[in-house]
């Protein structure tokens, strides 16, 4: 592993052990998995394995939310008043490619830590796929990228 910060690579920093979900897996079963494993999102693959999309924590709120008022924020909610609080309505055996983005955010494995930081700003994710050639190689997250900020920190003092 690369111990200088600044060329610590996407290889060097991701996860290969990555929890996937398949096309054609309901929400119920997904959420089940975000949870089982502790992730808070994971790639979609079709029969071939290839990326379509990303499903996340995020995504399954937002798909319940929608079901309450299309492209608004959830209600403001009183709980006193029972007559005002929504019943969600959502169809558990819904397939997660209804509610996954396809805008798929990714990188190289030669991509750098400051180049992953950046991705993961820039378009406001958690999470950057690590693909070579189209095939998924590993995942970075915030929370992987947490020790080079440490790193970093300790070679300011």
């Amino acid at each position: 592993m690369n111990t200088d910060i600044g060329i610590r690579s996407a290889r060097d920093l991701m996860k290969t052990d990555v929890i996937t979900v398949r096309v054609g897996t309901t929400l119920r079963d997904a959420a089940q998995i975000l949870s089982e494993e502790h992730v808070h999102g994971v790639p979609v693959v079709d029969l071939t394995g290839a990326v379509v999309g990303v499903l996340s924590g995020t995504d399954l709120a937002t798909a319940m939310t929608e079901e309450i008022s299309p492209h608004a924020p959830a209600p403001a909610v009183d709980y006193g008043d029972t007559d005002r609080f929504p019943v969600v309505d959502v169809d558990p055996d819904q397939t997660v490619e209804h509610v996954m983005s396809t805008d798929v955010i990714s990188a190289g494995p030669t991509a750098t830590a400051g180049d992953l930081a950046a991705i993961m700003g820039a378009q406001e994710v958690h999470r950057v796929l690590i693909l070579d050639d189209g095939a998924l190689l590993g995942i970075v997250s915030t929370t992987d990228l947490l020790p080079c900020l440490a790193e970093y920190e300790n070679t300011l003092r």
